[in-house]
């Protein structure tokens, strides 16, 4: 499963965004190129720079792409017939990242962790909130 974004949601997640993020975002089909151009134009008018923001490869744009797909899904699981099975199409549709392994229900919980639904969610927003904070100080 993958969300087609707009720019809206995007840039309101503040992730800062290179060229090749942007080349990757329209590759995997979670932005549209009206998107993509709209989110450069954007970035070029704020004076943002991709001497500022590159970095080293498509692995860390997938990233930014998976971390911006999961929010995406978080803000409408209400709405999802089975938004955790949601999450499982776009564990999959990303190779599988480990990132995602604690909020996967198919996934064995580490030895002590809490099971159960809530604690999926729980470990789902956790990562969101951690990514968050990571990505948001730039790529890298």
């Amino acid at each position: 499963m993958r969300l087609e974004l707009s720019a809206e949601f995007v840039s309101a997640q503040h992730v800062p965004l290179t060229a090749e993020d942007l080349a990757v975002g329209l590759r995997i089909g979670v932005v549209k190129p009206t998107v993509a151009a709209e989110l450069a134009r954007t970035a070029l008018q704020s004076g943002a720079g991709d001497d500022e923001t590159v970095g080293p490869g498509s692995a860390d744009s997938l990233r930014r792409w998976l971390f911006l797909q999961l929010s995406a899904l978080w803000e409408v699981r209400g709405r999802l017939a089975d938004p955790l099975g949601s999450v499982e199409e776009v564990y999959a549709d990303f190779d599988y990242p480990e990132v995602m392994a604690p909020f996967v229900r198919y996934m064995p919980a580490a030895p002590g962790a809490a099971t159960g639904e809530a604690a999926i969610l729980a470990a789902w927003r956790d990562y969101l909130e951690r990514e968050a904070t990571a990505l948001r100080s730039g790529p890298g």
